[in-house]
């Protein structure tokens, strides 16, 4: 897996270009009756779109969600 951290518009973001079909830390989430209606990355905490699985996938790091989080 290769990860790279980047700088776009002042924020520290982390590209993952895994296949989510193959990660371990892909959470399916569903709904109240067992339908699934949507994907989340454990390592990163944030959520994937099925589009995206085989893709780069760009995610904020903690550090940044605090930084926002101070912000408001």
């Amino acid at each position: 897996m290769v990860e790279h951290l980047i700088l776009l518009e002042e924020k520290l973001l982390i590209e993952c270009n895994k296949d989510c079909n193959t990660c371990k830390q892909l959470n399916g989430r569903t709904d109240d009756k067992g339908y699934p209606f949507g994907y989340e990355c454990m390592k990163y905490g944030d959520s994937v779109f099925l589009e995206q699985f085989g893709d780069s996938k760009v995610f904020k790091t903690k550090k940044d969600l605090s930084k926002e989080d101070i912000i408001e």
